[in-house]
C-alpha cells in the first residue's frame, strides 16, 4: 500500500515540479525576488511542523555544520542563476540543462573522493555532453540565448554542490528539519544579491505573490518534498529516473501555456541530454534531489 501511494505521490509530484519554470515565466519580478521568495515561504509554511522538543541536528558533529551553511548558499546560488536563465532561454533548454546536476555529482565525487565510474556511466556523461552542445549551437554561439544557457548550466553546478556538501548531513536528519535550515540559509544568502542587484522585495501586485505562494506550494513542497518522502517507498533509481519527466513536462507545459514550441534542434539535444542521464542512473542508482 505504502509502494502504491508513493507511486502516485510521484506521479503527482512530477507534475508540481514541472509547474516551476512556468510560474517564474508568468512572473515580471526579477530572479532574485523570485528566488529569495520561493524560499522564504517554504520555510514559513514548514515551521509550525518541526519536531517541538527535539533537536533534529544533535546527531551532526559540530564539525561538520559548516556543510549545513555552505548547503543553504550554494542551494541559493541555484535558484539565482536557474530562474535568471529562464528569462534567456527557452523553458525546454534551461530545465535540460539544469537536470544535468546527476552527472556533475558525478564529477565532483570523482575529483574530490576519486569514486571511479564504469564505462555505462562514462558513456551516459559523454551522450549528456554532446547533448549539451547540440542544444548550445541549436541556439545560437553566442548572444542572451548562450548566457541563459550558461547560467542554466551553472544551476546545476551549484545543485550538485549542494547535494556533495549535503550527502552525509540528509542520513543523519530528517528531510523537514534539513529543508527549513537550508532553505531559511539559502534565503539569507540571496539578500546580498537583492541588494547588489536593487531588487526590490515590494510592493507587488496581487497576481505576483499569488506567483511567490505557487512557487512554494507547487514545485518545491508539491514537488521535490513529496520525491524526497517517496525515497523511503521506492528504490532511489525510480524516483532519480523519474525526475527525467520534469523537463518533458515543463517543455510540453511551455508549448501549451507560453507558446515555446521546442526546435528541432531542441528535441535532439534535449533527447541526447536526458538519454545520457538516463544511462547514468541506471549504472549509479543515485541522482535523486
Amino acid at each position: 500500500m505504502g509502494g502504491a501511494r508513493a507511486s502516485a505521490g510521484l506521479a503527482l509530484s512530477l507534475v508540481c515540479v514541472s509547474f516551476s519554470a512556468i510560474f517564474v515565466r508568468l512572473s515580471a519580478a526579477p530572479a532574485a525576488v523570485l528566488a529569495f521568495y520561493r524560499l522564504a515561504l517554504t520555510v514559513l509554511i514548514f515551521l509550525p511542523a518541526w519536531p517541538r522538543g527535539t533537536r533534529p541536528f544533535a546527531e551532526v558533529p559540530p564539525a561538520w555544520r559548516w556543510a549545513v551553511v555552505a548547503a543553504g548558499i550554494l542551494l541559493g546560488l541555484h535558484f539565482l542563476t536557474w530562474i535568471a536563465s529562464l528569462g534567456m532561454t527557452s523553458v525546454a533548454i534551461s530545465v535540460v540543462l539544469v537536470s544535468t546536476h546527476p552527472l556533475w555529482v558525478a564529477a565532483g565525487s570523482a575529483l574530490l573522493w576519486h569514486e571511479r565510474l564504469d564505462r555505462r556511466a562514462a558513456a551516459g556523461i559523454a551522450t549528456a555532453l554532446v547533448g549539451t552542445v547540440v542544444l548550445a549551437v541549436g541556439g545560437g554561439l553566442g548572444g542572451v540565448s548562450l548566457t541563459g544557457d550558461l547560467l542554466a548550466l551553472a544551476g546545476a553546478v551549484t545543485f550538485a554542490g549542494y547535494l556533495l556538501v549535503g550527502r552525509n548531513l540528509r542520513s543523519r536528519v530528517p528531510v523537514l528539519p534539513y529543508a527549513t535550515v537550508v532553505y531559511g540559509i539559502a534565503a539569507l544568502a540571496l539578500v546580498p544579491a537583492l541588494l547588489l542587484l536593487h531588487a526590490p522585495l515590494w510592493p507587488y501586485p496581487a497576481r505576483q505573490w499569488l506567483l511567490f505562494v505557487a512557487l512554494a506550494l507547487v514545485p518545491t513542497i508539491g514537488g521535490h518534498t513529496v520525491f524526497n518522502w517517496s525515497l523511503a517507498y521506492l528504490p532511489a533509481t525510480a524516483v532519480s529516473l523519474a525526475l527525467l519527466g520534469e523537463p518533458v513536462g515543463a517543455s510540453l507545459l511551455a508549448w501549451g501555456i507560453l507558446g515555446q514550441v521546442p526546435s528541432a534542434a531542441d528535441v535532439a539535444g534535449g533527447g541526447l541530454v536526458l538519454a545520457g542521464i538516463a544511462l547514468y542512473g541506471l549504472t549509479q542508482g543515485a541522482v535523486a534531489q
